[in-house]
């Protein structure tokens, strides 16, 4: 195990990593420094492999979270919407009276109307 410190630069010329890469790294956190005196940060190697997995695991969330839809919130949906399916599933589908001569009040029937507009919201 290597127990030496090195600045940025010298970290970036060992590990043939970009020095603009090892500083966002440090500004995002991933890279802690493992020395401090004054101003000057020292990184070791096992805190630039630390860094280097946290990073990779980031990106792989990132990517998977392109492919996944995150969940909206629920969203009440408007009494006109199911007024309007009503309407729309009446002219599509006119209604005909049954052969043994009895009329079909289902849809004007206003108990048949609420029990119709509940389905639908089951169904949706």
């Amino acid at each position: 195990m290597d127990y030496r410190r090195y600045t940025i630069n010298e970290l970036a010329r060992e590990t043939k990593t970009s020095k603009h890469l090892l500083y966002d790294w440090v500004r995002r956190g991933l890279l802690v420094p493992t020395q401090i005196s004054g101003t000057r940060k020292k990184f070791s190697i096992d805190a630039f492999l630390e860094a280097e997995r946290k990073a990779l695991k980031e990106l792989q969330q990132k990517e998977l979270e392109r492919f996944v839809t995150s969940p909206r919130p629920n969203e009440k949906i408007p009494e006109a919407f199911y007024d309007n399916l009503l309407k729309e599933i009446q002219k599509e589908t006119p209604l005909k009276a049954s052969r043994r001569g009895k009329t079909n009040n289902g849809v004007t029937n206003n108990a048949c109307h609420t029990h119709l507009s509940h389905k639908i919201r089951e169904i949706l």
